[in-house]
């Protein structure tokens, strides 16, 4: 068998970095005969390594961007520990214009990811995958959920709106989250919509 690439991902908590790990694995004949190393594409022998990213976020914008060539921005590339990628938006270029700064938020929305190892003849593996990046609402919904402790403090909790309205943001977070967006993006796309509408554009649900 030959090499298969694989990515796995993790937002951080400051909404700044995508943290993209191959997860390859090693070559084993018996496990993972499609992990690095010999008789397999070895790490160190990498010369053309890119990532291609695709955005489109909550309001329906579809942003294309270059090509980031993973071989260079995170050289060396010795083994496989340094297959990892932390993507903020200063390595999110329009025609050489950064999205932001490495400091900055990155947009909430579906990442379309294509993976891309090109040896030649030895090997030429691409890996795409689908991502949701929704740290900015996620924040705002964990913000009005941490509101609950103080609203209980009410004479009439059951009629409270910022209770109900929290617990809504909440489930629909939670919908948001165990959804299978990699079969379904456009409609996990709407839920991220309606979801951004209420709790960061503050549009008011009518109970």
């Amino acid at each position: 068998m030959a090499l298969e690439l694989s990515l796995s991902s993790a937002e951080s908590n400051d909404n700044t970095t995508l943290t993209l790990t191959d997860n390859a694995g090693a070559y084993d004949l018996l496990t993972n005969d499609t992990g690095w190393g010999a008789p397999n594409l070895t790490v160190a022998t990498i010369t053309t390594l890119t990532l291609d990213v695709v955005i489109t976020t909550a309001d329906g914008t579809e942003t294309t961007y270059d090509q980031i060539d993973l071989a260079t921005d995170f050289a060396p590339l010795a083994d496989r520990s340094d297959l990892v990628y932390p993507i903020t938006p200063a390595l999110l270029l329009v025609s050489g214009t950064a999205l932001g700064a490495a400091t900055d938020e990155l947009p909430d929305g579906l990442y379309d990811l294509t993976y891309i190892v090109d040896e030649g003849e030895i090997v030429n593996d691409t890996h795409e995958v689908t991502i949701l990046v929704y740290g900015k609402v996620k924040v705002k919904v964990y913000e009005k959920l941490a509101a609950i402790s103080t609203a209980y403090a009410c004479n009439d909790c059951d009629s409270n709106k910022t209770i109900r309205d929290a617990d809504m943001y909440g489930a629909y977070l939670y919908s948001i989250e165990t959804w299978d967006y990699s079969a379904k993006d456009e409609e996990v796309l709407s839920m991220l919509v309606a979801l951004n509408n209420m709790v960061i554009n503050e549009v008011s649900i009518a109970w």
